[in-house]
């Protein structure tokens, strides 16, 4: 009799932990993923959806894991994900400990709004903190992203490796294998960064081997070690490298921004694939420049500076040239501004020397949108010397020319106004004041 008494309260104990277990699960599905979802809604003010939520006993007690989170962007871009996430563990108490793995971040910014502010115009509520804060920690994750520039140009980037922890004492990330392309147009790659940011938000950056490339050809640049620091200061930033062949530097404060730049002896080798449409051949060319920018806070515009000395270039336009112009030098001098929103490059004075036959050009072009300009060009002050110039032309128009002398000085102004969609407005205006005069015809001509 007892022993079937037994039986039948086990078999009663085990109907009601079926049952109870039941009410649990269906409970726990029913309630508690919602519950997790409008948890971390309310705490960083985006739509959040997840796969699974479970409890686990792991090294730091008691966690509620969550599986499968899509987190969707702002509006505009809600249709689109933010981030996604392979497993999360939240460990509740005064302070909220959030250790993320999986994560994948995806960024979209155009002119008017982005996905994580929404609409740049439009208020955006921020999340609720709890009162002892949160203790962030991503084990492993990447982030992507696409930007808008102006001109409907796009800067797309890339972090192959993201690790980072945030807690009372600030925040420190490590990032590896950073890549960002300009279109198809130029890449830039960074090796290994670090970043932390202080309770106080001062910023420290460190990175390792920055390289920048252009579709097809060797490095411009690589090697480059940069560092930057930002406080409610301001910002600083430089950048050095290269077997000391560059030299960066800028500072952006209340006053404004101040950038320097300085090349010695660079080789030019790797812009072939940019100048090789234009018969510019730059494969043992190298060059030594300076520049200045500047920009002073509700300006429109950058303000520049440069210098430069460029050797060894080739020129060879094959529907002009019989014979490449080789090894030929450059120097240059300019000062201008540059107005972002129109794209429109101006130069107050840019005076060049090729061959060292010095010209001075003055004008504006815009680099994008509706592109047209206005361009002045002038031979230096008095001219150039007629007597010298034979000697300065390429091996098969010396040749052509042999025996010919020139004498008197050379002066020209040419000026030139187009728009690119509509050639026919092309205006060109050739004058010359001065002209050199034929002392002596080339022999082939005499013949």
């Amino acid at each position: 009799m007892r022993k079937a008494l037994r039986h039948v309260w086990a078999r009663t104990a085990a109907a009601c932990a079926t049952a109870l277990l039941t009410f649990v699960c269906v409970f726990w599905f029913a309630f508690a993923e919602p519950w997790v979802e409008d948890a971390i809604r309310a705490r960083t003010g985006y739509g959040v959806s997840i796969g699974r939520v479970y409890p686990a006993w792991g090294p730091r007690g008691l966690v509620m894991v969550v599986r499968d989170v899509v987190v969707a962007g702002r509006a505009p871009f809600e249709a689109e994900p933010l981030a996604f996430c392979d497993r999360i563990e939240i460990k509740p108490g005064r302070t909220l400990q959030i250790e993320m793995s999986g994560l994948d971040v995806r960024l979209l910014a155009a002119q008017a709004a982005d996905n994580v502010r929404g609409r740049h115009k439009a208020k955006v509520a921020s999340g609720r903190v709890g009162k002892g804060g949160v203790e962030l920690r991503v084990l492993s994750g990447r982030v992507s992203g696409i930007l808008q520039l102006p001109g409907g140009q796009r800067l797309a980037g890339r972090v192959a490796h993201l690790q980072l922890e945030r807690n009372q004492q600030g925040t420190k990330a490590k990032l590896g294998d950073l890549t960002f392309d300009l279109g198809a147009r130029l890449s830039a790659h960074l090796k290994a960064a670090s970043l932390e940011v202080t309770p106080t938000r001062d910023v420290l950056l460190q990175g390792e081997e920055f390289s920048v490339t252009l579709p097809g050809a060797a490095p411009l640049v690589a090697g480059i070690g940069v560092e930057g620091s930002g406080s409610a200061r301001g910002w600083t930033f430089s950048a050095r490298g290269f077997n000391g062949a560059l030299a960066a530097e800028a500072t952006l404060t209340s006053d404004g921004l101040n950038a320097d730049v300085e090349v010695l002896d660079l080789a030019l080798g790797g812009l072939s694939p940019l100048l090789d449409h234009w018969g510019v051949g730059v494969q043992g060319a190298r060059t030594s420049a300076s520049a200045h920018v500047g920009w002073s806070p509700g300006a429109s515009d950058l303000s520049w500076q440069m210098r430069a000395h460029v050797v060894g270039v080739d020129v060879h336009h094959p529907a002009l040239d019989k014979e490449p112009w080789r090894a030929q030098s450059l120097a240059s001098k300019a000062t201008g501004r540059f107005d972002w929103q129109a794209g429109r490059l101006t130069f107050d004075e840019l005076e060049l020397a090729p061959q060292g036959l010095p010209l001075t050009m003055r004008g504006w072009t815009t680099l994008w949108g509706d592109k047209r300009g206005q361009l002045s060009l002038r031979t230096g002050d008095g001219g150039w010397d007629c007597a010298g110039l034979p000697a300065r032309f390429a091996p098969s128009i010396q040749s052509a020319l042999w025996g010919m002398e020139l004498s008197g000085r050379l002066q020209a102004h040419v000026d030139v106004s187009f728009k690119a969609d509509d050639w026919d407005k092309l205006a060109l205006d050739i004058r010359l004041p001065r002209r050199c005069l034929v002392k002596k015809e080339a022999e082939a001509v005499a013949r």
